[in-house]
Order: C-alpha cells, then structure tokens, then sequence
C-alpha cells in the first residue's frame, strides 16, 4: 500500500465518520425535539465506520480487476450510495425503538407522516453517500488509480 492510499484511507475514513455523525445527530434530535441529539450522533459514528471500510475494500478490490476509470467510479459511487441508505436506515431503526412508547398511540396516529420521514431520510443518506461517494472514488479513481498507472 502506497503512502496516496493510506492517505486517501484516512480521509474516507474521516469523511464518512463525520457525514454518519452529523446526519445521525440530525436525525436523533428530528426524532426527540432536540433531546437525544447525541445517541443519533453515537449510532451514526458506529454504523459509519464498518461502513467506510466497506467501500475501502470494495474500492480495493475494484482496482485489482483492473477494471476501466470510468466504472471504478461507478462501482464506487454505487457503494457510497449504498452505504448511506445502510446507515441511514440504521439510525432510523434505533431511533424509532427508542421513542416508540406502545402505550402512546402517537405512532399510530401519525402513520403517514413516519413513511414520508423515513423516505426523506433514506433520500436524505441516499444524497449523502452520492456526494461523499462521488467525490471519495473521483479522487480514487484520478488520483490513486493513476499513481499506480504512472509506475506501471
């Protein structure tokens, strides 16, 4: 592994951790008014990180197909993409078991409104993992992949 690649690790690393905590942090005080802002900080940290070595090694094992610049990137981004809905979705799930009182019928009375939270969440993480995805394999795909090309 080439120094550009234990760089560009860290920095996915990063970018993906940051973008888990703060959609998650965003998305716990959405669910409690503010109160539990940071559980959804908490679970967006932990589902990010697996998450962002998941598209390292996919990233990885991209690259050792030898596969064109062109579908890297869209590997890559597909990925991210991915990615963001796997987190978004699990920091939704916990959420939502922490506030679900089955006691109160709040849940049940806003029906309609949870599915229209849940699918501008998804989008929301779904957006996410696009950007950050986008960008993450355009620098993979320009900067490390042609490093490699360079000393080929």
């Amino acid at each position: 592994m080439t120094k550009g690649e234990k760089v560009f690790n860290v920095v996915v690393s990063i970018a993906v951790i940051l973008t888990g905590a703060g959609f998650g942090a965003f998305t716990g005080a959405a669910y409690s008014n503010g109160k539990l802002w940071w559980i959804g900080l908490i679970v967006g940290v932990a589902a990010a990180f697996p998450l962002a070595k998941f598209y390292l090694h996919q990233m990885a094992k991209a690259f050792a197909k030898d596969q064109k610049r062109m579908k890297t990137w869209f590997w890559g981004v597909f990925v991210a993409i991915l990615c963001g809905l796997i987190c978004t979705t699990i920091t939704h799930g916990i959420m939502l078991a922490l506030i679900y009182n089955p006691d109160e019928s709040l849940l049940h009375q806003m029906d309609g409104f949870w599915l229209l939270f849940l699918s501008i969440g998804e989008a929301i993480g779904a957006g996410a993992g696009l950007i950050v995805g986008g960008i993450c394999s355009l620098v993979y795909v320009l900067v490390i992949k042609g490093e490699h090309r360079e000393i080929a």
